[in-house]
C-alpha cells in the first residue's frame, strides 16, 4: 500500500478532532475528503503533512512510518487555501523557491526546472510576472507549479478552489484532475463541495464528526449511500417510507405530470437553465424533484401534480 493511515487519532476536545481513522490510499490515486466545517478533514490533511503530530496511530508512506519526520522533510507537499505564495518574488522564484530550499539544488538549476513546472501549468509565458499581477486562477496555478516541484510522493490540496468565482472554480477542476491524471499524481484533496468531489476523485471519502462516514467512487457515494448523512450531504434526497423501511429517492428519478386532481402542489420553482428544480408538498410532506429540458413549460406555482417513483434504494 502506497499510503496507510492507520488508527490516527487527534482530538483536540471531547468533539473536534478525528477519532481512529483508518484508510489507504494507492500511488496515482486521487482522494477527497468531503464533509461539512468541523468534520476533521483538514486536521486529517494537516496530520498526513506533518504541521499536527498525532495522538495515538500511524503514517505510513511507502512503507516508511513518517508520523514523527518533520514537515518540510516529508515526502509531502501542501497546497494551501490562501496559496501560500511570496508576494516579494515573481512566479519563477516562487516556484524555484522549493527546488532551493527543499531540494537543495543551486539556484541556478532551481530557476531553470521551476521553468519546467511552469510549463506544466501552462504559465511559462508569466515567470517574471509579479504575483500581485496575476488572476486567481494564475495564483493557483503557481501555488500549484510550487507544490509539485518539491517533488512530492503526496500532494495535499486544502479547499484550493474557495477564493474562485464559480466559472474558474469548474476551468480549474478540469486542469487539476487532467494534471493529475496526466502525470500520475498522488494527490488528496480537501472540500466541502459535492460537485468537486463528485467531478474530480477517484474515491470520496465522507467525513462526519471526526469519523469516516464512507468510502467509495463517486457513484458508490451518490448511487449508494451507506446512511442518510451521506445521502443528504452528497447531492438532494427525498426519503420514502414503506413497510418500516426507508428508500433514497434522488430529484431526478422521479417522475412529474400535472393533473387537476393531483396529489402534490407545487409550492417552488427554481429554473437553472439545462434543468429546473421543483418542490412540491403534500400533507406536509415535501419532495424536491428535478426536471431536465423544457418538460415543465406548462406548470407553475401552485398546480396539482402527481409523482412517479423511477427509482429508489433502500436506505439506513
Amino acid at each position: 500500500m502506497f499510503l496507510k493511515i492507520k488508527n490516527v487519532a487527534k482530538m483536540f476536545d471531547e468533539k473536534n478532532g478525528v477519532k481512529e481513522i483508518s484508510l489507504n490510499v494507492e500511488k496515482g490515486e486521487f482522494i477527497t475528503l468531503l464533509g461539512p466545517s468541523g468534520c476533521g478533514k483538514t486536521t486529517l490533511l494537516n496530520l498526513i503533512g506533518g504541521f499536527l503530530t498525532v495522538d495515538s496511530g500511524e503514517i505510513i508512506l511507502e512503507g516508511e512510518n513518517i508520523e514523527q519526520v518533520p514537515p518540510e522533510k516529508r515526502k509531502v507537499s501542501t497546497v494551501f487555501q490562501n496559496y501560500a505564495l511570496f508576494s516579494y518574488y515573481n512566479v519563477l522564484d516562487n516556484v524555484a523557491y522549493g527546488l532551493r530550499y527543499f531540494r537543495k539544488l543551486p539556484k541556478k538549476e532551481a530557476r531553470r526546472l521551476a521553468q519546467d513546472y511552469l510549463k506544466m501549468v501552462g504559465l511559462e509565458d508569466y515567470a517574471d510576472y509579479n504575483i500581485s499581477k496575476l488572476s486567481g486562477g494564475q495564483q493557483q496555478r503557481v501555488a500549484l507549479a510550487r507544490g509539485l516541484a518539491t517533488n512530492p510522493k503526496v500532494l495535499l490540496l486544502d479547499e484550493p478552489l474557495s477564493n474562485l468565482d464559480a466559472n474558474l472554480r469548474a476551468q480549474m477542476r478540469c486542469e487539476i484532475k487532467e494534471l493529475q491524471r496526466k502525470y500520475n499524481i498522488t494527490m488528496i484533496f480537501v472540500t466541502h463541495d459535492q460537485v468537486e468531489a463528485l467531478s474530480m476523485s477517484d474515491r470520496i471519502v465522507v467525513m462526519d464528526k471526526g469519523c469516516i462516514s464512507q468510502v467509495g467512487t463517486p457513484k458508490e457515494i451518490y448511487l449508494s449511500p451507506a446512511n442518510k448523512y451521506v445521502a443528504s450531504f452528497v447531492g438532494s434526497a427525498n426519503y420514502i417510507e414503506e413497510n418500516d423501511k426507508c428508500y433514497l429517492a434522488r430529484p431526478e428519478d422521479i417522475e412529474i405530470s400535472k393533473s387537476v386532481d393531483g396529489d402534490f402542489k407545487i409550492i417552488s420553482m427554481m429554473f437553472l437553465g439545462a434543468h429546473t428544480d421543483i418542490i412540491v408538498e403534500k400533507e406536509n410532506k415535501r419532495f424536491e424533484v428535478s426536471v431536465l429540458g423544457n418538460k415543465i413549460i406548462d406548470m407553475e406555482i401552485n398546480d396539482k401534480v402527481n409523482l412517479h417513483v423511477l427509482n429508489k434504494t433502500e436506505i439506513l
